[in-house]
């Protein structure tokens, strides 16, 4: 007969090395694709490789047992944890060894959307350096809630997003947090809208938060056109009107007043006019040429604060009331001359008191801020005397007001309020 041959094979195939899923990795896919390294025979050569994919370690658990020829297998399983290991067999049966036993987990679930917790609200925060804070993200995996970044195997990070508009279509900044918390340093004084979203390491991205805003104010209220009262005869009580504005919001604001019977600076509340316009009054003096000093106090809700004029109490505005003419034994013939604003800014009417002390030639004209002559109040003699003008404008604004004298000639703004 002719010779035939056999071979004698009792060397198992080498060891599988595994390649995917990778070790303690996640998969947003319920269909898997496992693949390995081949694995060689010298002599009956390999015939097949043997897969097992499992619940657990000890592979007992959910076990799934199947062969293929190739190098590559595909799965579908369940969104949870997974073992797998492979191991080549020959022709013979010779088994190889298993190969590293791999976990991997699969998690299709997205996470939810975070909740902003500060700042919120529109808030003011007297710092550029902005510490952001939300909620660590929940969601449902079995029957059980459980925080992502915590015990879940799919750790969870965020995508923090600041703008100035509410649109985000180019943030200021785009940053990705692995806690629910950061700092982030802002170079705008500005107000700012900020939102959230968690993703995992699955590829699972969440929804974004409902956006939030805040604003950073590092400056200090803004004072302005606070009534100057010149010496008068006049003995009160003296209104004093200012026009303060703020980012954050004003907290407290006051006028502070001192007259010759008072042996400090006494305050009261400035009260709201409307249109960030503020008032209070300096009581009446008793004595004659009473020196009266006062200024503007304002603090915002941030705790930045400023005066009116700067460098109060130090600095202030003064004037004299009460000014001894010698009326009664002079009606007639006053013995100085005077041309002052009653208040300034003046509500719906403008007061101005004028003393001649003699017979003369007066020109007082009034004009918009464009230029424009809108009133001539008197125009030439009039005799010595006292003198109440009273001016009612057709609208409210800014004027500018001129008076000529043998004695003076002056030169001043006036606000009139609706």
């Amino acid at each position: 007969a002719q010779p035939d041959s056999f071979g004698v094979d009792i060397t198992p195939p080498t060891q599988v090395s595994l390649i995917s899923p990778a070790n303690n990795d996640y998969v947003n896919d319920f269909t898997v694709e496992f693949v390995w390294h081949t694995a060689y025979d010298d002599l009956s050569g390999v015939d097949y490789y043997r897969i097992q994919y499992a619940l657990d370690s000890m592979f007992t658990l959910g076990l799934v047992d199947t062969t293929t020829d190739d190098t590559i297998f595909t799965g579908v399983l369940t969104d949870t944890i997974n073992y797998w290991r492979v191991r080549a067999v020959d022709r013979v049966e010779n088994e190889g060894l298993w190969s590293a036993i791999w976990k991997f987990e699969i998690d299709t679930l997205a996470p939810q959307a975070p909740t902003l917790i500060q700042p919120v609200g529109g808030m003011y925060l007297g710092d550029t350096s902005v510490t952001f804070m939300w909620s660590e993200v929940l969601r449902n995996k079995g029957d059980a809630a459980r925080i992502i970044s915590g015990n879940r195997a799919s750790p969870v990070q965020y995508i923090l997003n600041v703008d100035t508009v509410m649109t985000f279509t180019s943030p200021v900044v785009i940053d990705t947090c692995e806690t629910a918390t950061t700092v982030i340093p802002l170079s705008e004084h500005a107000r700012y809208y900020w939102r959230v979203k968690a993703f995992d390491l699955a590829g699972n991205d969440g929804v974004y938060a409902q956006p939030d805003s805040f604003g950073i104010d590092m400056t200090s209220p803004a004072i302005e056109s606070t009534t100057v009262w010149n010496d008068t005869t006049f003995s009160g009580p003296f209104p004093v009107n200012t026009k303060i504005t703020d980012v954050a919001g004003l907290d407290a604001i006051f006028l502070y007043f001192k007259r010759m019977e008072d042996s400090d600076f006494d305050s009261t509340e400035l009260q709201s006019l409307g249109d960030d316009w503020y008032s209070g009054e300096i009581p009446q003096v008793a004595q004659e040429n009473d020196t009266i000093k006062y200024y503007i106090y304002a603090e915002d809700i941030l705790e930045h604060s400023t005066t009116d004029p700067l460098g109060a109490p130090a600095d202030y505005y003064a004037f004299i009331a009460n000014v001894y003419t010698s009326i009664a034994e002079h009606q007639d013939s006053p013995e100085a001359f005077f041309f002052g604003l009653k208040s300034n800014p003046a509500k719906k009417k403008a007061v101005f008191n004028l003393t001649l002390p003699s017979d003369a030639t007066i020109a007082f004209r009034i004009y918009d801020v464009s230029g424009r002559l809108v009133a001539m109040p008197i125009i030439g003699n009039k005799s010595a005397g006292y003198y109440e003008i009273s001016w009612i404008p057709d609208v409210a604004g800014v004027y500018l007001y001129t008076l000529n004298s043998p004695w003076q000639k002056r030169i001043g703004k006036l606000v009139v309020l609706k």
